[in-house]
């Protein structure tokens, strides 16, 4: 008999680099350059990160997770390129290495914390050193809340390709890729299902060149069985596009966004128009927003409904409380006639 494994992990939180908990000291701006519409990372999550030249400015973050990890975009490095921050938790220098690169990347990480064993509050604080190159802080992941958790839901929570909400039909259409993360398909009527509870859904997936048409394909998203909506997949885009050398797969690559829902449970289907000769799907991370939605209203007709039944409810009390009066001067007058 054989046993399924499902992978239902808590996900992971997304702290973007503008939320009011991280705390910044110094010169730092906002920057919304994406570094090239195909950056190998991805786009910059949320559009922007904050910035530093400043030798000495730094930023902080208190937190009480396991582990932490800090991404941001790095310019082109060598093996021996020194990492221009300190990165500290408690004043115990993190080290970390930058992975050499001769192009800008988004989506790298910065500073990254080993499993924590026991429970307490830490602060993390990342300080440029070195001026001559500047210092992007994109967003901060820390793990997921427990499965049985009864806190508070978090801003964004990110699940990977291979979670166990997520359900690929039919069975054999979704595959991996040697190159890299990602549930793929290029069979037409492909369906990824996943039920969540939250306000918006993004999906990200990576772009490969190997042996694939450099045709776009479409798809469709559809919350809740409600009319489909469109999207591209994009094909692997031609050299003169690339930051990159030439068949460097695309990671973090912006699939769609949904429109901002009410809160509560939901389900999106994300069904493959394509083929073997268009573009391929892989699905690689979907991002869950829980905080950015709002109560779903009383419908008007529900309103209304209340409106005309509490009128009916008080005429029917008015001409019960009439039929009660009467009865009583009735019963008050029949004793005196008797009595004549």
């Amino acid at each position: 008999m054989s046993v399924v494994v499902i992978n239902l992990n808590p996900g992971v939180i997304i702290i973007d680099n503008e939320d009011p908990s991280i705390k910044y000291t110094g010169d730092w701006t906002i920057d919304t350059n994406q570094f090239g519409q195909w950056n190998v990372g991805g786009q910059l999550y949320r559009g922007s990160q904050h910035t530093t030249s400043t030798a000495g400015a730094s930023f902080s973050f208190d937190f009480t997770a396991s582990w932490i990890k800090v991404y941001g975009t790095v310019i082109p490095t060598t093996r021996d390129t020194p990492i221009p921050y300190r990165c500290e938790i408690d004043g115990v220098i993190q080290h970390h290495r930058l992975i050499p690169a001769n192009y800008t990347r988004n989506h790298e990480i910065l500073c990254s914390s080993s499993d924590y064993t026991h429970q307490g509050s830490r602060t993390l604080t990342i300080t440029l050193v070195n001026g001559t190159v500047p210092l992007f802080i994109d967003y901060i992941e820390l793990p997921g809340p427990s499965i049985t958790s009864e806190e508070p839901s978090y801003g964004t929570i990110r699940w990977d390709w291979d979670d166990g909400r997520i359900r690929y039909t039919p069975r054999g259409a979704w595959g991996g890729n040697r190159l890299g993360a990602g549930s793929l398909t290029r069979t037409n009527g492909a369906k990824a299902t996943i039920p969540f509870t939250g306000t918006r859904i993004t999906a990200l997936g990576r772009i490969y060149r190997e042996d694939f048409p450099s045709i776009n394909a479409t798809a469709t998203y559809s919350i809740d069985r409600q009319e489909p909506i469109e999207f591209v997949v994009p094909a692997y885009p031609s050299s003169n596009e690339l930051p990159v050398a030439d068949g460097h797969p695309l990671a973090k690559q912006l699939l769609f966004q949904t429109e901002k829902f009410y809160t509560g449970e939901h389900e999106i289907t994300i069904e493959y128009r394509g083929s073997n000769t268009t573009a391929p799907l892989a699905l690689e991370y979907i991002y869950v927003d829980n905080n950015a939605g709002f109560k779903q209203p009383v419908p008007v007709a529900a309103i209304a409904g209340g409106v005309v039944g509490g009128f009916i409810f008080l005429v029917l009390l008015f001409m019960v409380c009439v039929y009660l009066r009467r009865r009583r001067r009735q019963g008050v007058a029949i004793p005196s006639e008797a009595k004549r």
